[in-house]
């Protein structure tokens, strides 16, 4: 029962869906043409069936067209804009009320129009007087007999099918295509929105990186220690490259390795002895290229959380390999169990889930990525087809 109530509201979802995107409708004058387009052809259409059948009376050919046109547009508008729309609205009544009424109509002109040809016109001898003569087996009220209203509903089945599912393949092909341009203006929005979060990523570096590198290189200033210029130096490229540099769809691996690799020296000056900091990097090609700071907020989450005084043999292992366009990408740390670890965290409140949202988008079935913490162990493992 509770598989089908979940089936049941997923249907009413879809159901409601496509009903706004069906009733959205064309511009007027590309309604009215299309519509004029498909008319035109229909009365072409039986003008050349009754042709065939009552030849070679032409004033009858065309006033037998000119009723069956006009009973399939009364059907036709009847069923499509308003019986279905009913229905959508589950007024499954109202529709199966419709459908009656429809049928009533064309029994009774049909049986009176049959009668009016067969006493005006001398049709005998063409296959249209067999088929008016079949139409008038008695009165009116034997019409909707069980016999003959299986007869009428075979007859209006075949007239009224033709523009109905010309009208279902339109509807159809609108929806189809707006559902498409929909999930690719989700898709867009998706990636307006990470490009928002990453271009705050690169201006919101965390403040407490930038406040102790500061104080670091100040304290190296004040001892003469010779090691303050490179931090500068360090420093500077990080922020350019964050903030400018990265600013691109793509951009070559060995630029967001050296981001890396000075990101990794701020932090080893940072936090000293107090962890153990290994870094194995290495690349077959120069002219591979991949989508900027993708690998770095997990790189900082493991400084984050591996690096405090609370920890005994506290360490961070990187390891970045390329070969063949195909990145694998490793980090483990160490981590205080008790406190846990937080992986929506991240420079800028761009964490690792953001860069799952990325990987998705970005490199869509041409990735892998495994985070696990072990003990107090948290290793993250991805697996990367560049191009």
């Amino acid at each position: 029962m509770i598989r089908l109530d979940g089936f049941k509201q997923k249907l009413l979802v879809t159901i409601d869906k496509w009903k706004k995107i069906a009733l959205e409708k064309f511009p007027m004058r590309t309604r009215i043409s299309l519509h004029l387009i498909m008319w035109i052809f229909l009365f072409s259409v039986y003008y050349s069936t009754n042709n065939r059948i009552l030849q070679p009376n032409t004033t009858l050919t065309l006033i037998t067209s000119f009723k069956d046109l006009l009973l399939v547009c009364i059907i036709f508008y009847s069923i499509c804009y308003y019986a279905v729309p009913q229905l959508l609205k589950w007024r499954i009544w109202v529709f199966a009320l419709v459908l009656v009424l429809c049928l009533v109509m064309w029994v009774v002109v049909t049986h009176e129009y049959a009668v009016f040809v067969l006493n005006t016109f001398n049709i005998k001898g063409t296959r249209g007087y067999f088929y008016y003569k079949s139409l008038v087996v008695g009165n009116l009220m034997s019409s909707f007999s069980i016999q003959q209203l299986y007869f009428f509903s075979l007859d209006i089945i075949y007239m009224v099918m033709t523009p109905i599912v010309i009208k279902g393949i339109i509807t159809l092909a609108r929806i189809s295509y707006k559902m498409i341009v929909l999930e690719r203006n989700k898709l867009s929005l998706e990636r307006d929105n990470l490009s928002l979060e990453i271009n705050f990523l690169k201006s919101q570096i965390n403040p407490h990186f930038l406040f102790n590198n500061m104080n670091n290189i100040y304290s190296m200033i004040v001892r003469n220690d010779s090691r303050a210029q490179e931090l500068v130096m360090n420093l500077s490229d990080v922020m350019r490259y964050t903030l400018y540099e990265s600013n691109v769809s793509k951009i070559e691996i060995k630029k967001e390795i050296a981001f890396i690799i000075d990101y990794i020296s701020l932090e080893q000056v940072r936090y000293g002895d107090n962890i153990v900091i290994n870094c194995d990097y290495q690349y077959d090609s120069e002219e591979s290229s991949i989508s900027p700071l993708l690998m770095f907020p997990f790189i900082e989450n493991a400084f984050k959380y591996g690096a405090r005084d609370s920890i005994e043999d506290a360490f961070v292992d990187i390891k970045i390999d390329i070969k063949d366009d195909v990145l694998n990408f490793s980090v483990k740390n160490t981590y205080d169990k008790e406190d846990g670890v937080k992986v929506d965290d991240g420079v800028g409140g761009i964490g690792i889930q953001n860069v799952t949202k990325r990987l998705q988008l970005l490199y869509p079935g041409r990735h892998l990525l495994n985070i696990a913490n072990d003990s107090n162990l948290f290793s993250v493992e991805m697996t990367l087809m560049l191009n």
